[in-house]
């Protein structure tokens, strides 16, 4: 699969692949046409869910495995910012902020096994999300990302 890749879980849930297998730490966004455009969202589900998941999953490695994820969401060129205006989601110190799992490493669910889900609040208000590894540890670890949701029923 590959970055913005859709896959059909059921009929309504479906999930964006918004990182694919990254095995190293990478940096903050630093163009407007990094990440995913959130109108695949759009797209995808005919509108935009108020709450999707984040999904963190390893795709390969070994060791004790750990991922630190600080999610980016992009709000257009406010400001006159000519590389958008990307800000790290949610609360937090400056160090911390937007960092997933309450500014902890994700660790294993079992051995060799990196999972983890968390809410994403209101993905309408972003142009484009962004998936930045701080911290990577274990062997050969890879992991891969998603944006998960389930359409509206009206």
């Amino acid at each position: 699969m590959a970055l913005g890749d859709i896959t059909t879980i059921e009929t309504d849930l479906k999930a964006i692949e918004i990182l694919a297998s990254a095995t190293a730490t990478n940096s903050p966004p630093a163009s407007a046409t990094a990440g995913i455009a959130t109108d695949l969202i759009r797209q995808c589900f005919g509108s935009f869910p108020e709450v999707m998941s984040f999904v963190a999953t390893s795709t390969a490695g070994s060791g004790t495995m750990t991922a630190t994820f600080r999610l980016w969401g992009m709000f257009g060129t406010l400001a006159g910012a000519s590389n958008g205006l990307w800000c790290p989601l949610g609360a937090g110190t400056d160090a911390l902020k937007g960092v997933l799992n309450d500014g902890t490493a994700c660790g294993e669910v079992s051995t060799d096994l990196l999972r983890h889900a968390e809410p994403v609040t209101f993905p309408a208000h972003m142009s484009r999300l962004y998936v930045e590894i701080t911290a990577i540890g274990g062997t050969a670890t890879a992991v891969t990302c998603f944006l998960t949701g389930r359409k509206a029923v009206t």
